[in-house]
Formats: C-alpha cells, sequence, structure tokens
C-alpha cells in the first residue's frame, strides 16, 4: 500500500477544494507549498494552457463519441482469450 505524505494531501485539496470547488480564476497556492507537494508527487508544474473543468468533460465526451463499440469489444474478447487460453 501506497503511503500518500498528510500535509502534500492536504495542500493538494485545499488548492482546488473550499466547500466546493474553487473558481480557477481564484485558485492560488504558494511556492513552498507548491513544491512541497510537488516533491511528494502530488503536484506537477502547470501548463502554459490551463484547461477548466467544464472545457474537460467536454473533451472527454468527445472522445468517448469517437471509440468505435466494435473494436472495443474485439480488443477485450482478444485479451480475454489470451488469458483463457481460448
Amino acid at each position: 500500500m501506497i503511503e500518500i505524505d498528510k500535509k502534500a494531501k492536504k495542500i493538494l485539496f485545499n488548492y482546488f477544494w473550499k466547500n466546493g470547488w474553487i473558481d480557477d480564476k481564484k485558485i492560488f497556492i504558494n511556492d513552498d507549498d507548491f513544491l512541497y507537494a510537488k516533491e511528494k508527487g502530488l503536484m506537477f508544474d502547470f501548463f502554459d494552457e490551463i484547461i477548466n473543468h467544464d472545457d474537460l468533460i467536454k473533451n472527454i465526451k468527445n472522445l468517448i463519441d469517437e471509440i468505435d463499440f466494435n473494436n472495443t469489444i474485439k480488443a477485450f474478447y482478444a485479451v480475454y482469450q489470451l488469458e483463457h487460453c481460448i
């Protein structure tokens, strides 16, 4: 079982959540907290473009629409055959 650093976890949760999701425009973290959580593997460097929650959900839905259902079934069946030597 992987043990998560409690302080880093608190930093991460406080960054995104305070009685609900924090608005993207109001998110703030001080450098020391960020570096600590990053060192513990719970945060990472930011990208030039940050995607907000709603845009992320739209992107995921679009990707799901692109998945071919028949190919998905074939892939699962192929793995099943390999695992059960059919």
